[in-house]
């Protein structure tokens, strides 16, 4: 198993991120042998073709990639922890050439699926989805020469609650799978996971990458996140969702992002991260 961190924070344009790698480190929450990306810095905001950091993400992004492939053997469950939902690119795009027709189950309160032409913040970690699909800015999409893009057919999305209407569109253009939180909680993350699951192995998908941001959570379970959103998933349906996914696919990667420390309450973040590292570990 291959653990990296990151403290990207400029994919969310929120400094806030930055400590996030540092605190769950002083709580005990790294395993021993956790790898350790170099910090991310900016001197000042710049924006290229839209995008908010453009080569200074591309930049972290290569580094992450290239770190996969130093310290990361084939078959073993690649893990990254910390960071904005940008740095799922450079882990995804990994996954996709070590692994034919592979699944992603993305599980967020965002659909991560705008391209700079349609962004309306020009933050990258929204755009993550999008570049992992080939779609949008070319150097982004191939910040790394690569050969296998994802197929709409094998993304599911579970959690999401803030879709921007361009984003809505490709997801129906592209008819990608999406469960709602209200669909969650109007059928039941059982019914979820059974439908989910059935609609993955019809695409004859065996090897996951499970990417999992924070905000997919309730905000009043875990605060500490860049964008919070209400009425999210709790702890219960989270770890649900993770162990009906170990038990069904060969889960090759695993993403937890955007832990953000200056707006947790009294550790409830850190906390639910704890309870949560044993099957993100798994």
């Amino acid at each position: 198993m291959t653990i990296i961190t990151s403290n990207m924070y400029l994919g969310a344009d929120n400094p806030g991120i930055k400590t996030g790698i540092d605190v769950l480190k002083n709580e005990s929450v790294l395993p021993d042998g956790t790898l350790f990306t170099n910090p991310v810095t900016s001197h000042g905001i710049t924006r290229t073709k839209k995008m908010k950091y453009y080569f200074e993400i591309l930049d972290h992004l290569k580094e992450i990639h290239q770190s996969y492939i130093a310290h990361s053997e084939k078959g073993e469950k690649n893990i990254l922890i910390g960071g904005d939902h940008s740095i799922a690119i450079a882990s995804g795009v990994h996954s996709l050439e070590n692994y034919d027709n592979l699944g992603v189950v993305w599980v967020d309160a965002h659909a991560d699926i705008n391209t700079n032409d349609i962004t309306n913040s020009g933050n990258v970690h929204g755009m993550s989805v999008a570049a992992l699909l080939g779609l949008g800015d070319d150097g982004l999409v191939n910040f790394v020469p690569r050969t296998k893009y994802l197929k709409p057919e094998n993304v599911v999305y579970i959690g999401l609650r803030d879709v921007e209407p361009e984003e809505q569109a490709l997801l129906d253009k592209l008819r990608i799978k999406h469960y709602t939180a209200d669909e969650v909680m109007s059928l039941g993350i059982e019914t979820v996971m059974k439908e989910s699951i059935a609609h993955l192995k019809a695409q004859k998908v065996k090897n996951l990458h499970l990417s999992y941001d924070l905000d997919s959570a309730d905000p009043t379970l875990v605060p500490g996140v860049t964008t919070d959103v209400p009425n999210g998933l709790d702890l219960k349906q989270t770890l649900y969702i993770f162990r009906q996914l170990h038990k069904a696919f060969n889960v090759v990667a695993f993403d937890l992002v955007e832990f953000n420390p200056e707006k947790d309450v009294d550790n409830q973040t850190v906390d639910f991260i704890k309870q949560i590292m044993p099957d993100v570990l798994k």
